[in-house]
């Protein structure tokens, strides 16, 4: 397996079990690229973890916005939230 791209909205939740598998890549040492979404706070939440992505092959984030503001979603050309 080269790559993995995680489609779920939210790979990185629950935290624990997230961190277990990251280091379960690194322990093992799987060589793989991994891209996928994932939730900013979630990002955030891990700042302490991040270098775990990185050492298990993490390359690249996709995140969404959302919003409700009227003038937002026109600005960023989504008919609904």
């Amino acid at each position: 397996m080269e790559l993995i791209n995680f489609t779920d909205e939210n790979p990185t939740s629950p935290r624990r079990a997230w961190k277990a598998f990251l280091q379960a890549l690194i322990a093992e040492d799987v060589a793989v690229t991994i891209v996928g979404s994932t939730r900013a706070d979630d990002i955030v939440r891990d700042a302490d973890i991040l270098h775990f992505y990185k050492q298990a092959g993490w390359v690249r984030f996709l995140s969404g916005l959302e919003g409700a503001d009227k003038a937002t979603l026109q600005t960023v050309r989504k008919g609904r939230s």
